[in-house]
This record gives structure tokens, C-alpha cells and sequence, in this order.
């Protein structure tokens, strides 16, 4: 069970099959209360059963959606698991459940697709941000929220220098007075010639620069989908060679100086937690200016009726979206149309959800707020990449 990433939204939505069963639940964090974990997981499974069969849904497809999460049930262990709440989503393709950092509501969406929109704030605005962590032994890439944080598969990320530039030798080749790991020599360590600050000497800069090149450039490949402010844990000297390469656009320019080595993932990520928070609220308050300005303009809109098929065309870079509300209905994609109705029907989906995960999967920010704090009293309210 892992941390809901923007890479796991693209998975749910690239395969999701009728019918779609999202649960969400409260979970207690300590005993005795966490042995009543299954208790209300098990209810809302058994409504989600009852729901498919009134819909029409066979019997044996129901069966076949609901299993993964009777075993679920049956595993001790998976409740014992210390989280604030756990999300859960069903189909006939298959099953994925996601730890949550906060309390979600206790709630059950069984339509054509999953429910996703209560998991918006851990992927923007107050959400998800990344931190790159280079230490003596390991270049770690975290993403984090303000309460968890997770390592990111590195996947082509060269793990130190040694690797990048394949030196055989490095230790010789750096004449280091002691016997230290390749990686350590411009890493920062107690016990090399490059201490926690110092600069390496002057033969080795074109060599330390062209591993930053290296690195820079696996670690805006890895996240050349996401829109999450990076940060960079390492020695002084290292973060300017670093901005210099890299080239994703939401590295944060201000990082966390010194050796992380000693320091945890979670105590990253309460160090950095400090510098990236005013980070998502002036970036918020600057989409919040900007609407202003722009409102009356074809660059904006808080009519669900325009937003709903310019997210799905790809044509909303920000999204003010009212996490509380509902908008039940079906958007016509070969007409361009939405139908929006009072109360589910049979074949609907909540648009408001539909148009928040259209908007991030192309790229797009979205700020999953509540009622008193969106720009106006509207669910929904954009601001265009053109006009529409």
C-alpha cells in the first residue's frame, strides 16, 4: 500500500472498466481503535455490491470486483498499518488501495469511472513536492507532502558519479588522503578531503560539473510529466552546478544546504516542508490575482458548462475546484457538450472529479479547495492555456 502519486492517477484512469468502485475511510491510528479498521470498509464494500447489483451489473462481475477486497478484509496485518485513511478502488481490471496522509470522509462512488477528487490536495496546491537528496552513499529522490513522503523510483538516475562517468578508480584519480567511497570524494564526508562545504579541487570541477550535467538531466526526464516544486538537498557548492544543468521548470532555487547523509527521509522532509510551503501559497495567490484580472476575459471562466470540455481538450492550465460538490452528469466528446444533472443517473460520472484529473493528466494545476476559498461561488473555475 503506497502514497497516491500523479503517476498512480495516470494508471487508474488509463485502465479503469465498468463498474468503478471507489471507497474512502477513516482509519485509527493506534490500538485499541485500529482493530475496528476493517469495520467500515466492510459496510461500504457490501453497499458497493449491493449498488452493481441494482444497476444491473451480473452477479459474477460483481463477485469478480469485489473479491480483491474480501481478501483485503481477511488480512490482519494490511489493518494494522499505521495511515490517517485508506482510498480504495475497484473494477474488473483490477484492484489498488492507497494510504492517506489525512482523515479522508467515510464515502462509497460506484460509477463509470473512479472517484478520485478527494486525493487532489496530495498532488497539488498544498501537495506533493519532491526533494533531491545527494548524500555520501545515494542520490535520493523523495516525494513528499507536508505530513509523508515516499522514495520515487529512480529508474535511470545514475547513483553517484562513479556511475555517470564510469571511472574504475576514482579514489586514485581524486588523491584522496584516505580510503573513501567514490561517490563520498565530492558528496561531503567527515573523513575525505572534500569536507561538508569545501569546493573539490580545481582538476576535478570539469568532472563534478559533468556529473551534475548527468544528473540533472535523468532527474528532469523522471519528472518531465509532473508540475511538483523540486527541491535539492547537498553540499553548498553542489546546488549552482546543479541549477546551471537542470532543466525542470519548478526547481525551487533556494534548497537545503549540507551533507543529508545523516538525515532520514521524513527529517527531509520536514526541512524542506518549511522552504516549499510559502512556495504552493504564493503560487496559489498569484492564480488567485491573475483570475481576477483576467475574468472577464476569454482566458477564464467559471461556467462548468465551457470548463468541463476545455479540461478535456486540454485547454485549462490552472483549476479552482470545489472538493466538496458534486457535478453528476456525461460530456459528449465527439459533440463537445456536457449534460449535467440534479442527482446521479445510471452512466454518470462527477464532471467536477472528470475535469480536475483531465486537467492534471495534461499537465495542468489544480487547487482542490473548499467553498470559502475558491475566487467565487461557482465549483468550477479556470484560467486557459487559449482562448476558448
Amino acid at each position: 500500500m503506497l502514497e497516491f502519486t500523479r503517476e498512480d492517477l495516470r494508471k487508474l484512469i488509463a485502465r479503469q472498466e465498468q463498474p468503478c468502485v471507489s471507497i474512502y475511510t477513516p482509519l485509527h491510528l493506534d490500538m485499541p481503535g485500529a482493530l475496528h479498521n476493517p469495520v467500515p470498509f466492510k459496510k461500504l464494500l457490501s453497499d458497493a455490491e449491493k449498488a452493481m447489483l441494482a444497476a444491473g451489473h451480473s452477479a459474477s462481475r460483481v463477485n469478480k470486483v469485489v473479491q480483491p477486497g474480501r481478501e483485503l478484509l481477511a488480512d490482519y496485518g494490511f489493518w494494522q498499518h499505521r495511515s490517517a485513511g485508506l482510498a480504495a478502488f475497484l473494477s474488473p481490471y483490477g484492484f489498488y488501495r492507497f494510504r492517506l496522509p489525512t482523515v479522508p470522509p467515510e464515502k462509497l462512488v460506484v460509477a463509470g469511472r473512479f472517484y478520485t477528487k478527494l486525493l487532489l490536495p496530495l498532488l497539488q496546491g498544498d501537495g506533493a513536492f519532491c526533494i533531491l537528496a545527494m548524500s555520501q552513499n545515494e542520490v535520493r529522490l523523495i516525494q513528499a507532502t507536508h505530513r509523508s513522503e515516499q522514495r520515487l523510483d529512480l529508474k535511470k538516475v545514475p547513483a553517484n558519479m562513479d556511475d555517470a562517468l564510469q571511472y574504475q578508480k576514482l579514489e586514485r584519480q581524486l588523491q584522496l588522503h584516505t580510503y573513501a567511497n567514490p561517490s563520498s570524494a565530492f558528496l561531503g564526508t567527515r573523513t575525505g578531503v572534500f569536507h561538508t562545504q569545501g569546493a573539490p579541487p580545481d582538476e576535478k570541477k570539469e568532472d563534478v560539473s559533468r556529473y551534475m550535467e548527468i544528473l540533472a538531466k535523468a532527474v528532469s526526464e523522471r519528472l518531465q510529466n509532473d508540475t511538483a516544486p523540486l527541491m535539492l538537498a547537498a553540499v553548498e557548492y553542489l546546488h549552482p552546478m546543479f541549477h546551471a544543468h537542470c532543466t525542470y521548470p519548478h526547481l525551487i532555487p533556494e534548497g537545503l544546504h549540507g551533507n543529508p547523509e545523516t538525515l532520514s527521509d521524513m527529517q527531509l522532509r520536514e526541512q524542506a516542508w518549511g522552504k516549499v510551503q510559502p512556495v504552493f501559497s504564493k503560487a496559489r495567490m498569484n492564480a488567485m490575482k491573475r483570475y481576477d484580472d483576467i475574468k472577464a476575459s476569454p482566458l477564464a471562466s467559471n461556467d462548468p458548462l465551457k470548463v468541463i470540455p476545455a479540461a478535456y481538450n486540454g485547454a485549462v492550465d490552472t483549476l479552482f475546484a470545489d472538493v466538496d460538490v458534486e457535478l453528476w452528469g456525461r460530456f459528449d466528446a465527439e459533440n463537445n457538450t456536457v449534460e449535467l444533472h440534479k442527482d446521479m443517473q445510471p452512466g454518470d460520472v462527477d464532471l467536477l472529479d472528470a475535469a480536475a484529473t483531465q486537467t492534471l493528466l495534461q499537465s495542468g494545476v489544480v487547487y482542490g479547495l473548499r467553498k470559502e476559498d475558491m475566487p467565487n461561488p461557482s465549483p468550477l473555475t479556470a484560467l486557459f492555456r487559449y482562448p476558448v
